[in-house]
């Protein structure tokens, strides 16, 4: 037979059935009204009832083939049809095929699937055959049609592999492979469709015997008369059994549970004092699903072995393995029995059996190594290697064996906690009054599951008192410590969970200015022999000759000597980092653009034959970068000269950002993961646009490098960066003429614009902060002619007015610090004369005013460090010559004097 081709027909039922699946969900995704709709949108009506008939693909037919099976595919058959043999007729017959369909039985298996048997069956093999279902035999029309041909008694038998037959086998199990045993209505296999067709000696006959199908390719013969000797033989499947056409099959036989296969012997086993448990496990083989205490024997007891297996309960644990529990345990031990299996235990023939003899109590006590006891010990650890403890082991299992000179005198009044399957503590012993070493202990066999092969003990005081209190040597403290570090020399802190607290140490010699006391401090346990204490409250002055006692329930052996180091944080003074300009010349002269290094001139950034400013500066690890600008040629150049935006990196040119074709300039950077953000403003020759640069070149491929388009004028003077996301605060002009243009106050993130104003009055973006969720922006608006709100927004919306606006003001920076927000720029208030006041405020309120020396003074940066603010800018003196200040808190420092006009834009401490 053309197998080839019978197994192609199943595989193109699998792929009609996925183009099914891949139809359907294209209808559903089309909303087609229908599947005609969705193949032939066009169609007319076809007959009986307006369906197409429907051509299957071509099939092949094999040598005695009478049963077609035919399946729709989109569609499915009249539900409440006689089908009749005249709706399904052949229209390519192939050479040879069938020679009609007369003659069959037309069957409704399901809405989708008909079969048609009994026909006449072809003489030879052909292919090329196809079968239109005629429309009246449709419900729903379909898309496709799959026929399978197969043979209703004409396939050939198939013959298996030799099998071998054992002693009192009476069971078959026939497996198919490449085709299957016959379904639907006469799925009903009897013993004469299966024959033995050779071995000698095998089975006599299989007569006797019950079939049952198990599955599609599978059948079980039960019952028959076993063999009386081993042998070999073959099965042959009739063709009347099978459906369709198998490659092989193989045939396992078996017995039936009663004693048909041959008894196993294990191999020879030890058995152990007090042994009264047996794990048997085959190797390549099975037990019956129930095995009892007369299929297992003892047939070499050995010497003082187990006298038998009479009183155990045989426990099936697995397919392969047996417990048996129980048992009367031996009295000495032995070696040398062995385990017959009665062949009624086994389900198939195993090729051995190996004996595991344990019992619980029964194997062997074990000792341990010897250990130290130390004055005041009353608990053990004892650990297992090799080998682990029964569920709950009791304190008189436990015995010392050799008890040094002194050590503990016995175990008694202690109690046993098991902490795992290898170890056990004993708590509560009455503890040695002297050093001793030497002990040992035996573990009674009865305190174990399996056979240990080391012990290891240590012995240590328990946590109410054990161990004695150790005093440290002498100790300094430091004006402002708030740290101490413990070390034990010679011992070890008690473990988790009993970690030390604050309660096992306390001071005995405070000293005069000392520690008043370790209250408030965090015990956290660093190492065996270290404790840390942090956060105590720290001394007033200088101290010597404290010492500190470790209470012994801190202790899990006992500590020779106690090291205590008090430390605190550095009082070391952070570093301040201002960035601006001061002029090349007492008269005139070109702003050279400088960074400053608490108070002194830490780079000059430009020489002064070209005007440069400073306009912000950020640190990041130990680098100082800068952001400004730089004129392309000096004062007069024709050309008249271009600002170049520039970012300096440890006093050099890191990136020009800009060519000098039109004005620019950098006017914040902020540091993120080693990735240099810098935003500042170009022209495009008529307007100002806002651009942000990330190392020198475009922030996203040149997608959102210019925030603005450039239609409108803006301006920008702060970027932050959170996360991957980039902020940046400034304004843009609402593009209207005259008195109606307005600058509107912005932030951006990440290239998408909130407006903070709506552009009625003049506002400004100053300076953007980001604290978690929050995003801060200082600036101020307008609310008359040049009448001034000093303004914070948070996300978008007005948090704090920061003045009443009777007069001008503004809020230049914002940083916020443990929560608080601080906000730093200048106002003129009633009392000032007209003059301009620096000013800081925090969470909306007036924090101070920084004093006034000359004329003006303003802020344009902020920053907060430990709870002190930092601020910096400029005053003006009263002839109007412009100085560098700083400000730590409201203590003025002057950079510059008064001989060169100056000013700051930035500040960073570190």
């Amino acid at each position: 037979m053309n197998r080839t081709m019978s197994i192609d027909n199943k595989n193109r039922i699998a792929l009609f059935c996925g183009t099914l699946a891949l139809i359907f969900a294209i209808f559903s995704f089309a909303g087609c009204d229908s599947i005609e709709d969705l193949f032939h949108p066009d169609h007319d009506s076809g007959e009986e009832g307006g369906l197409n008939p429907v051509v299957s693909e071509a099939f092949t037919s094999d040598v005695d083939n009478n049963t077609l099976v035919i399946m729709l595919v989109g569609g499915t058959f009249e539900s409440q049809a006689n089908l009749a043999l005249s709706q399904f007729t052949i229209t390519t017959q192939g050479t040879p095929g069938f020679t009609s369909l007369t003659g069959g039985t037309v069957t409704r298996t399901s809405d989708t699937v008909v079969t048609i048997t009994g026909l006449a069956p072809v003489t030879a093999a052909g292919s090329g055959q196809k079968i239109t279902v005629d429309a009246a035999a449709l419900a729903t029309q379909a898309i496709a049609a799959v026929v399978v041909a197969s043979g209703g008694g004409g396939l050939n038998p198939v013959e298996s592999a030799a099998f071998d037959s054992f002693i009192g086998n009476d069971a078959l199990t026939i497996t198919l492979s490449g085709g299957s045993g016959r379904f639907g209505p006469q799925a009903s296999l009897d013993l004469s469709q299966f024959a033995i067709t050779s071995g000698t000696p095998g089975f006599a006959s299989l007569t006797g015997g019950t079939v049952v199908r198990t599955s599609n390719t599978e059948v079980t013969i039960t019952g028959l008369t076993a063999v009386t000797a081993p042998g070999s033989q073959k099965i042959t499947v009739a063709a009347a059994a099978l459906a369709t056409q198998p490659t092989e099959v193989t045939v396992v036989a078996s017995g039936g549970g009663g004693g048909g296969l041959d008894s196993v012997l294990s191999r020879a086993f030890t058995s152990v004092v007090g042994n009264d448990t047996l794990t048997i496990t085959l190797t390549d083989g099975a037990y019956a699903a129930a095995p009892n205490l007369s299929h297992f024997t003892i047939t070499t007891p050995g010497t003082n072995g187990f006298t038998s297996l009479t009183g155990g309960t045989v426990i099936r644990t697995s397919s392969m393995e047996v417990t048996i529990t129980g048992l009367t345990a031996v009295t000495a031990a032995g070696s040398g029995q062995t385990i017959t299996i009665a062949a009624a235990a086994l389900a198939t023939q195993a090729a051995g059996a190996v004996v595991v003899a344990s019992g619980v109590p029964g194997l062997t006590s074990v000792e341990s190594g010897a250990f130290t006891s130390v004055i005041g010990d009353h608990t053990l650890t004892i650990t297992l290697t090799g080998g682990a403890y029964s569920a709950a082991p009791i304190p008189s299992q436990f015995t010392i064996t050799t008890p040094g000179i002194p050590g503990f005198t016995s175990l008694t009044g202690g109690n046993v906690l098991r902490i795992s399957n290898v170890q056990v503590g004993i708590t509560g012993l009455t503890a040695v009054t002297a050093l001793g070493s030497g002990q040992k202990i035996t573990i009674a066999a009865a305190a174990l599951e399996t056979q240990a092969t080391v012990v290891t003990v240590v012995a240590s005081g328990g946590h109410g008192g054990g161990l004695n209190s150790v005093e440290s040597e002498a100790f300094t403290s430091v004006n402002g410590d708030d740290r101490l570090t413990i070390t034990l020399t010679g011992g070890v802190y008690a473990a988790a969970p009993i970690a030390p607290n604050l309660s096992h140490f306390t001071i005995t010699t405070p000293g005069t200015n000392g520690f008043t006391s370790l209250t408030g401090g965090i015990v956290t346990r660093t190492s065996d022999t270290e404790v840390i204490i942090t956060g105590l409250g720290p001394v007033t002055a200088a101290g010597s000759g404290q010492k500190i006692t470790v209470d012994a329930a801190a202790l899990a052996t006992q500590a020779a000597a106690v090291t205590v180091q008090s430390t605190a944080p550095a009082p070391t003074d952070p570093d301040i980092y201002v960035a601006g300009y001061e002029n090349s010349a007492t008269t005139g002269g070109n702003p050279i653009a400088k960074v400053w290094k608490n108070g002194s001139v830490l780079y000059s950034l430009t020489d002064g034959t070209k005007s440069a400013h400073a306009k912000s500066v950020y640190v990041s690890g130990g680098d100082v970068y800068v952001a400004g600008y730089e004129n392309s040629a000096p004062p007069g150049n024709t050309p008249p000269a271009k600002s170049i935006a520039k970012v300096w990196k440890n006093g050099s040119v890191l990136y020009s950002l800009t060519d000098g074709t039109n004005n620019a300039q950098a006017k914040s950077v902020y540091v993120s993961g080693g990735v240099v953000y810098t935003a500042g403003y170009e022209s495009n020759g008529t307007k100002n646009v806002v651009k942000v640069w990330k190392n020198g070149g475009t922030l996203n491929g040149g997608s959102q490098d210019s925030l603005t388009d450039g239609t409108k004028s803006a301006d920008t003077a702060s970027v932050y960066v959170s996360g991957s996301d980039v902020y940046v605060a400034g304004n843009e002009y609402n593009g209207l003429s005259g008195s109606a243009s307005k600058s509107i106050a912005k932030v951006w993130k990440n290239g998408v614009a909130t407006s903070l104003t709506n552009g009625t009055y003049e506002a400004i973006a100053n300076s953007v902060y980001v604290s978690g969720s929050n995003v801060y922006v200082a600036g101020y608006e307008e609310i008359a002619g040049y009448i001034r709100k000093a303004k914070v927004w948070q996300n978008g919306t007005e948090l704090y007015s920061l003045t009443d606006g009777t007069y001008a003001a503004q809020a230049a920076s914002i940083y916020v610090s443990g929560g608080d927000v601080y906000a730093a720029g200048h106002a003129k208030y009633a009392s000032s004369g007209g003059k301009f006041i620096a000013t800081v405020w925090k969470n909306g309120a007036e924090l101070y005013r920084l004093p006034v020396i000359g004329k003006d003074t303003f802020v344009r940066s902020v920053f907060v460090l430990n709870g002190v603010v930092y601020t910096t800018g400029y005053d003006l003196t009263s002839d109007y010559r412009d100085r560098v200040t700083m400000w730590k808190d409201n203590v003025l420092t002057y950079l510059t004097d008064d001989t060169r006009l100056a000013e700051a834009y930035s500040i960073y401490v570190e």
